[in-house]
């Protein structure tokens, strides 16, 4: 990107986020409310075609976007071939027509399709964010039978008016296709092909979205010109490829245990691309950083036993569209408060753990951390909860059978209940789905040493010091065990 092209984004984008943030006027009568559409005008079946493929890119579009409190997004589809549109309506509604669907799948393969309609869900969503219902008074009389009478037209031409004295049109227009690409982006839709070859598509979706409503009145001058909605949405695709390393660098900080320089990294990313893989490392920085905290503060409260927890390594931006700064030393020459540090840390952990699996409920990894988070925590029973709920989506993870194992046996003891049984039960599982996988040897042996089972402890020990002879666990396991050297 050369200087003149950055600094004219810069400002283009200085002005758009601005301007999107600014407060709206927001319309009301019965056509702002979504039971209006859904009663005085057809419906899609929910079995057509149709309506399966837009509701479910809608609900990941959704997962993945950004959430206005008090705000319970639906879509209505609307069974209108002829014409398409689609726009936001203040109590959460997005309403989309047949013609918008098929709009999007024209001549094209389905996961083109899908990014499509993903761009143009994100696109409405984004205004139920942003409270940017200016669209909704646009959009209000697109049906030509419903602005035929004379008081209709006058109160249009008045909202209209309005609109353009407490909105700048054009630059919250633009906003929302930013909005729209990155929440398609984040959704896991390959949008790079909207943006490498796809303007065919932007000049068909503004030329049918833009008719004239009534005598003298058009939307055409008020809305941007195809190019420069063409010309954003690249712009903003490039920018956050420009940040992704970043998120890279964020990585190779994690992988050398430089948690506070990792998190330094994942926060400059997350600013331009708030995707759940971000949210979940963010999550486990702060997950090692509290644990390093509580090692400090309560050495005595670290469990003994292996948790299984995974960073993400490739960023959705790739995938779909394509030095840390020097921060002062995480630990000061000052008397430090570690019962506070891990508390802030821990609480940190929870909330992007959430947040990612907010954001794609079918994301595992997240979920599995945010269990492991909760065992760090002390809070087995909820820790027991989310690994269940993770199981409930996939069967066959055995990081997630090893994990529950973990927290059931700590919450057993915490209870001071039997839970031998099913902890044995994980363990096992999970050695069964990947007879390689080490944690749960290790685990097992810790548990049957525990139990005063040599021989078995002595047994799981040597699977797991054969899969992993020489790390610190490997030392931790020889000296808990009191094993000889030949184990190696």
């Amino acid at each position: 990107m050369n200087r003149n092209f950055t600094y004219a984004f810069l400002a283009l984008s200085a002005v758009l986020w601005t301007t999107a943030a600014l407060a709206a006027p927001v319309p009301e009568g019965p056509e702002s409310a979504r039971e209006y559409w859904k009663s005085n005008f057809p419906q899609i079946s929910p079995d057509h075609p149709d309506a399966q493929k837009a509701v479910a890119v809608f609900r990941k579009v959704l997962a993945a976007a950004d959430k206005k409190k008090g705000i319970d997004p639906e879509l209505v589809l609307i069974d209108e071939k002829g014409y398409p549109w689609a726009k936001s309506i203040p109590d959460g509604g997005i309403i989309l027509t047949r013609g918008a669907i098929e709009i999007c799948y024209k001549d094209v393969e389905p996961e083109v399709g899908k990014a499509r309609l993903a761009f143009v869900l994100g696109h409405e969503i984004s205004h139920q964010v942003n409270g940017d219902f200016w669209h909704y008074f646009f959009y209000q009389g697109l049906h030509p039978d419903r602005v035929k009478d004379k008081r209709s037209k006058e109160i249009l031409e008045g909202v209209i008016s309005m609109a353009k004295k407490t909105d700048n049109i054009q630059t919250r227009e633009l906003a929302a296709d930013q909005y729209g690409i990155i929440y398609a982006s984040q959704a896991g839709y390959k949008v790079n092909h909207l943006v490498q070859s796809d303007t065919k598509f932007f000049r068909q979706w503004v030329a049918s979205t833009n008719p004239k409503l009534v005598e003298g009145i058009e939307l055409a001058p008020n809305h941007p010109s195809t190019e420069l909605r063409t010309a954003i949405v690249q712009i903003t695709v490039q920018k956050v490829l420009n940040d992704l390393p970043d998120f890279e660098r964020g990585i190779k900080e994690y992988d050398k245990k430089n948690y506070g320089a990792a998190v330094r990294y994942f926060e400059r990313f997350i600013q331009s691309y708030q995707s759940r893989e971000v949210y979940n490392n963010l999550g486990l920085c702060h997950f090692h950083l509290a644990a390093q905290a509580l090692s400090k503060w309560a050495p005595e409260r670290v469990p003994p036993y292996k948790l299984s927890l995974n960073i993400d390594r490739v960023s959705r931006a790739r995938s779909t569209m394509r030095t840390a700064r020097k921060g002062e030393g995480y630990f000061a020459n000052v008397e430090v408060d570690y019962r506070a540090r891990f508390e802030k840390q821990i609480e940190k952990a929870i909330r992007y753990f959430t947040e990612a699996s907010n954001r794609d409920p079918y994301y595992p990894i997240s979920r599995n951390n945010l269990g492991n988070t909760y065992i760090l925590a002390g809070k087995y029973s909820k820790a027991v909860g989310e690994f269940k709920e993770s199981l409930g989506r996939n069967k066959e993870d055995a990081e997630t059978y090893n994990n529950l194992g973990v927290g059931l046996l700590l919450l057993g003891e915490e209870l001071g209940t039997d839970t031998n049984r099913k902890v044995l039960e994980n363990f096992l599982t999970a050695t069964r789905i990947d007879p390689k996988y080490k944690d749960p040897y290790y685990n097992l042996a810790l548990y049957h040493n525990h139990q005063g089972d040599r021989a078995k402890a002595e047994r799981y020990a040597t699977r797991y010091l054969k899969l992993d002879p020489s790390s610190p666990d490997a030392a931790t396991l020889r000296r808990t065990l009191r094993l000889r050297a030949e184990t190696k």
